[in-house]
């Protein structure tokens, strides 16, 4: 090979590098962003699932949208891992909080320590928008206190053990409660994929 030759490939190798490395600056700093869609989860059409009493919760359709579906009086919707079932409106319940502007609702007990952490135990949230409960522990012991609150919540909801395992619901304890268990979802005792405890 003659020195020109050798020359003219290795400029050519080092433009092909500078133009592979000037794409990839681009594409990592330039580019415009693309937009992710997320479709929404998928619903189940007309199944059931048994409450406490033997009455039935009406899952959601999947055709159309939340505002297309008649709600059934006295109930709201709450997401499951499989879509959206309609479960008793615990929200009109005496011992009930609604945020400023009814976007919130929350229950604390016991009742009395509310607004102080010093004896609250647990607390329930509903978020109507997401259609989704959650469930903050804020007493140890956490597998005792999750029970109580399990409890609660079915008795509340008017489901039994079964159905509240398929509700999507996120089950916490903060870090001030728990170093251990703080990010951690610890669903309901006995549920598939549930932090196991002792009072379990």
């Amino acid at each position: 090979m003659n020195p020109r030759s050798t020359l003219v490939i290795v400029i050519a190798t080092l433009l092909l590098i500078l133009s592979m490395g000037g794409v990839a600056i681009y594409i990592l700093f330039f580019a415009p962003e693309q937009k992710v869609s997320v479709s929404p989860d998928p619903f189940s059409k007309l199944l059931s699932f048994s409450d406490s009493k033997g009455d039935s919760a009406r899952l959601l359709s999947d055709q159309g949208t939340q505002d297309d579906v008649v709600k059934t009086e006295g109930t709201i919707p709450v997401r499951t891992f499989s879509g959206v079932i309609e479960v008793r409106d615990f929200t009109k319940d005496a011992d009930v909080a609604i945020a400023t502007g009814g976007d919130a609702f929350y229950v604390a007990f016991p009742k009395e320590f509310e607004f102080s952490d010093a004896g609250l135990e647990y607390e329930f949230g509903y978020i109507p928008d997401e259609q989704r409960i959650y469930v903050y522990i804020y007493k140890e012991p956490i597998g005792e206190i999750r029970r109580k609150s399990t409890d609660n919540l079915m008795q509340r909801l008017g489901l039994s053990e079964k159905d509240i395992c398929t509700l999507d619901i996120l089950v916490v304890a903060p870090r001030w409660v728990s170093e251990y268990y703080a990010d951690k979802n610890l669903g309901f005792p006995g549920c598939p994929g549930a932090i196991q405890f002792q009072a379990d």
